[in-house]
């Protein structure tokens, strides 16, 4: 529960880690890269209505993360201080598991050509998890998470990524019909992630 109270200074870290120029942004930037984040972490996250306020939620993070000397502010950009790179870290990996386990989604539902009911593409997910975690593509074992990968799908099915068909019984078979907002949503998880994982 306490990834709540940090969300601001964690997205506003790993926004800074990973799309930072030379250890410097501009705050418009980071302004964007915040809310894509969260958008893309929305169903992991219940947002209140001040944290869904950026301009004011991004100055409160950024007080804090200046009082701690990691960050500095001036003519509009944030510039980390590289003696304190380490705690930005400690703040951004918070969050690494869930963007492996939707990484571990996106990657299974490009793969996948045929409709398959939802346990057996959670099975294929599961698959290719641990085979991505050997491989060294996802670092996490907490990334291995079921609750995370049907949260993931969720929020591919709310890009309607998924085409949904009746099998009868109530039950239902899904076709991936939209590679490309899946490869979207992918590309826009590697771009958190792959710094991050790096650091």
């Amino acid at each position: 529960n306490t990834i709540h109270f940090f969300l601001p200074v964690i997205f506003i870290s790993l926004t800074l880690l990973c799309l930072a120029e030379n250890d410097e942004m501009d705050e418009s930037k980071l302004s964007e890269a915040f809310c894509d984040l969260t958008d893309l972490l929305s169903l992991e996250f219940i947002y209140s209505e001040s944290f869904l306020d950026t301009a004011a939620t991004l100055q409160k993070g950024l007080e804090y993360l200046e009082k701690r000397s990691a960050v500095s502010r001036g003519g509009g950009r944030v510039k980390i201080q590289p003696d304190k790179r380490d705690e930005l870290v400690l703040f951004a990996k918070a969050v690494q598991d869930f963007l492996e386990s939707y990484l571990i989604v996106c990657d299974t539902i490009l793969q996948i050509k045929k409709k398959m009911s939802r346990k057996e593409i959670i099975f294929e997910i599961r698959k290719n998890g641990i085979k991505l975690f050997h491989l060294g593509e996802v670092k996490l074992t907490e990334s291995l998470s079921m609750p995370n990968y049907e949260n993931a799908i969720a929020r591919l099915d709310r890009e309607d990524v998924f085409e949904k068909i009746p099998t009868g019984k109530k039950q239902v078979d899904m076709l991936v019909k939209n590679e490309t907002r899946a490869g979207e949503m992918k590309g826009r998880i590697e771009r958190y992630l792959r710094p991050l994982q790096k650091a």
